[in-house]
């Protein structure tokens, strides 16, 4: 087994624990992998490589930094690590800048507490094009307790 640690910066605010909490609630996410200690053990593929991978909190909310290793079973080289940090903050959102946002919203007296309650979050996306678009399809033909069936 092949593995490589590093590190990734998120645009601030970020809280892991706040993606945590969505993925453990979010019906076609959740059982995609597993989250335990604050931290989020998953699979995606690579170049053709399938790479296990688990990310955690390595810093806070106003100086994020999430620590990872990937693991595989072939040697990972450069351009396969480069691929997977980038799936990797494509899908936790972690360039999003919500600054701009909370500044509207803060100021909003009834939208304030949600960004209080919600601070450090930011929106998820699918991993592939392929789960968004059956994700899309499902929510506009199923009633979404049937979906989640």
């Amino acid at each position: 087994m092949h593995h490589h640690n590093g590190t990734l910066a998120p645009t601030p605010p970020f809280d892991l624990a706040q993606t945590l909490a969505f993925l453990n609630a979010f019906p076609p996410l959740r059982d995609e992998q597993t989250i335990a200690s604050s931290t989020l053990t998953t699979a995606i593929m690579v170049n053709g490589q399938p790479i296990g991978l688990r990310v955690t909190s390595a810093g806070k909310i106003e100086e994020p930094c999430l620590a990872y290793t990937l693991y595989a079973n072939d040697p990972l080289d450069a351009a396969t690590i480069a691929a997977a940090e980038d799936r990797l903050t494509f899908f936790l959102g972690l360039d999003n800048d919500l600054r701009p946002f909370h500044a509207i919203g803060q100021a909003d007296p009834a939208f304030a507490p949600v960004i209080g309650q919600l601070y450090g979050y930011h929106p998820l996306k699918f991993p592939t094009p392929f789960e968004n678009a059956c994700w899309a399809v499902l929510t506009q033909r199923t009633p979404m307790a049937v979906a989640t069936r």
